[in-house]
């Protein structure tokens, strides 16, 4: 701001000095010669042409001044408010909340460079008791950042647990899909696989009572994202404590025993045949996994797969022992 203010000054002199400086010549032999009428009247007409240009240029420069007399403070504050949000600055809210007539509207301001309001700020730095402190203001919790994100999908996507919660608590929804790539906040929990990402996994689907298999507008669930990225971690949670569909297809009809076959992905095929999934199962050109894996010539896969249908036709203990109770109850 200071900046352009010194430039606009700097203009005024330019234009002055550019309009109105006489000549150096003349001013060298001012008092010695005395300028004809026709060079005088050469002189004039040339500052006159100068003058649109110089004019134009002026009201360039007025327009932006004026411009960041309107918004330049506003956005140097609100670029402040943002600031004190991410490092959980609770004194500097409880001071704005005192000295400002309309700390709704403030509050609500999008800083320019990421379009985060204090709130989304909070949200994403994991600062608690600022997101509290701002839901209990009152400032609307719908207004998006530059990538469309709302305080759900940040709050997911940065692995803030106890945000989630938070705002679960204060009625946002655990399923809002209002981003434009149609995933929920619960789906991008899955696209990291640190710890505090699988903890708030777990909120959405324990606290938030997201399903499991909720699919998204892209034809995804949960256990679809974990095996495309290898997430076995993940996958395995979301198999075996919460009951996702091991033989869920994709938009295109493939299982998911065929997403890990052809990423050739030995580990999260394991994952998958020892939580459910139908290792007999054909893709959506009728190929069986046997034979999608001996296209890809991956031998750790194929080696799984073989021993998979081994299992298969390998009578299981249990079965013949069930049998005989049954058979001694009769």
């Amino acid at each position: 701001m200071i900046y352009k203010f010194t430039t606009f000054v700097f203009f005024l002199q330019f234009s002055h000095d550019f309009l109105c400086k006489k000549d150096t010549s003349e001013t060298r032999q001012k008092g010695t010669h005395k300028k004809n009428k026709r060079e005088k009247m050469m002189m004039t007409r040339r500052s006159i042409r100068r003058v649109p240009l110089c004019l134009n240029i002026f009201f360039i420069f007025s327009f932006l001044i004026l411009k960041v007399v309107v918004n330049g403070q506003q956005d140097l504050l609100s670029g402040e408010a943002q600031t004190a949000a991410r490092r959980g600055d609770l004194e500097y809210f409880t001071t704005l909340l005192e000295v400002v007539d309309d700390p709704i509207s403030f509050l609500n301001h999008q800083e320019q460079a990421t379009e985060q309001t204090p709130l989304l700020a909070a949200v994403l730095a994991g600062q608690t008791e600022i997101v509290k402190q701002l839901l209990e203001t009152g400032v609307d919790v719908t207004i998006p950042e530059k990538d469309g994100y709302t305080v759900m999908h940040a709050a997911a996507f940065q692995g803030r647990a106890e945000v989630v919660k938070l705002l679960l608590a204060y009625g946002i929804d655990a399923n809002d899909v209002s981003a434009s790539d149609g995933f929920t906040p619960f789906h991008r929990t899955l696209w990291t696989n640190s710890e505090r990402h699988v903890e708030t996994m777990r909120v959405f689907l324990e606290d938030g009572k997201v399903e499991v298999d909720f699919v998204s507008h892209v034809g995804k669930t949960g256990a679809l994202i974990a095996t495309e990225l290898k997430h076995t971690k993940v996958l395995d949670i979301l198999l075996r404590e919460y009951g996702a569909d091991p033989n869920f297809r994709n938009k295109r009809g493939d299982a998911l025993v065929h997403v890990a076959i052809r990423a050739q992905d030995e580990k999260t095929l394991d994952m998958l045949l020892n939580n459910g999934a139908d290792i007999t199962l054909e893709d959506a050109k009728g190929k069986s996994c046997r034979k999608i894996a001996k296209q890809l010539r991956s031998k750790a896969v194929l080696e799984r797969i073989n021993r998979a249908f081994e299992e298969l036709n390998t009578p299981n203990p249990n079965d013949n022992d069930r049998k005989e109770n049954r058979g001694e109850e009769l």
